[in-house]
């Protein structure tokens, strides 16, 4: 982020965890295009709380400020009107896959694990909230992720900005062996402390 004021704040909880805290208005973070281009398998791991009515995005892939572009993904967390989702667009297909997840509550603090394998019609999405499956969403996704930029608690514009803590964001270019869900799982909930 090169505009100082709109860098996120480290701080520490009540807890003794540390977290990024990003201010719902002009808090951001982008790194510039990542090399997800061919990738059918990814894994996230992620430790947040968010306070937003309206800004819900933990990290956004995609060339512009929507999901609805071929070769985007992201993480959505809950607001207080819906649900947080993981959602994936094929880079040869004509629309996106989203597994919504529910058990998070806006305010509160949860882990999050999700497994996109964009080759298979079952489970291409599932994910696991505090360490116990939690939605899956079935559907064969035509093409590969690509490389765009990935943003960090705001869209690709700017904009849908969140206001809440990033305890941590591990990305993972392929899918977790279960162990490694496992010994992942257990090391972002020892930074977020979510159960």
């Amino acid at each position: 982020q090169a505009t100082a004021a709109s860098r996120p704040v480290l701080q520490q909880d009540g807890n003794g965890k540390y977290y990024l805290a990003f201010d719902g208005v002009d808090d951001w973070l982008r790194a510039a295009n990542i090399p997800f281009a061919g990738l059918t398998k990814l894994t996230t791991f992620h430790g947040v709380v968010n306070n937003s009515a309206t800004g819900w995005l933990v990290l956004f892939v995609s060339s512009s400020g929507s999901f609805a572009v071929p070769g985007a993904f992201g993480e959505q967390m809950p607001t207080s009107g819906a649900n947080g989702a993981s959602l994936a667009y094929g880079s040869g297909d004509s629309t996106f896959v989203q597994a919504t997840h529910t058990g998070t509550i806006n305010g509160a603090a949860y882990t999050k694990t999700a497994l996109y394998d964009l080759t298979v019609a079952t489970r291409t999405l599932v994910t696991r909230i505090n360490g116990v499956e939690n939605a899956t969403e079935n559907r064969s996704i035509i093409g590969t992720l690509l490389s765009f930029p990935l943003t960090v608690f705001a869209n690709n514009a700017g904009s849908e900005v969140a206001q809440g803590r990033l305890y941590s964001l591990i990305i993972l270019g392929r899918l977790a062996t279960t162990q490694e869900i496992t010994d992942t799982e257990a090391w972002v909930n020892g930074k977020t402390g979510a159960y």
